[in-house]
């Protein structure tokens, strides 16, 4: 399923856009790493199950939550944006992955052991079907 590796589509992305000097890590970033830093994680899955002609009927969807971390707010702020515009409305293929859609669709901040955190919830919606090459 496709959908499960909507976590490749947010590191290459974001590492090709050089977003936190490439700070990008699955989940949780490398102990010792500094400031800004990302961590993606998927947080969400929606397989489409109907196999037919109809539009939409051979995509599945994933959320994934982008999340920015900072000790200084208007950083933090900042490398939010860079993964937005590094991400909104971004379609094509990454390996072997056909992303149909890519959209924000909530977004929160928090403050947490002196961290600035900017959490950024996208969908994407991929193609499911087997590639033929």
């Amino acid at each position: 399923m496709n959908a499960l590796k909507a976590g490749k589509i947010v590191k290459s992305l974001l590492k090709v856009a050089d977003v936190a000097h490439g700070n990008v890590f699955p989940i949780v970033a490398i102990e010792g790493t500094g400031f800004p830093y990302v961590t993606y994680r998927r947080t969400a899955v929606t397989p489409c199950y109907l196999k037919s002609n109809y539009p939409g009927s051979f995509e599945d969807g994933a959320f994934v939550t982008v999340s920015v971390f900072s000790d200084d707010y208007e950083q933090s702020v900042e490398t939010a944006d860079a993964c937005f515009e590094a991400l909104q409305e971004w379609r094509g293929t990454v390996g072997d992955i056909d992303v149909i859609e890519l959209q924000l669709r909530d977004s929160d901040e928090d403050f947490t052991d002196n961290v600035f955190v900017q959490n950024l919830s996208f969908e994407i919606k991929v193609n499911n079907l087997k590639s033929t090459k």
